[in-house]
């Protein structure tokens, strides 16, 4: 796992996207889609659970009420 994440965030690629650009980046793409997969079948219910209390904890769905109230005569 380690080298695949390596892979993509070092300079060295095996396939460069400025020389070839499209074909230098679908290789990342691959390496990316293939991390993806082998680390998906680890996160068990629980952990995605976690995630998505914390991630609601973060970002409220609903916008909190302003702390100071508009007073028109002012």
């Amino acid at each position: 796992m380690f080298l695949k994440t390596a892979y993509v965030i070092l300079p060295v690629d095996l396939l460069s996207a400025k020389r070839i650009p499209i074909i230098g980046w679908m290789d990342e793409v691959a390496s990316l889609s293939v991390a993806y997969e082998k680390m998906v079948s680890h996160i068990t219910p629980e952990m995605e659970r976690r995630a998505d209390d914390t991630l609601d904890r973060w970002f409220p769905t609903t916008a909190p009420t302003p702390a100071i109230a508009h007073n028109p005569t002012t």
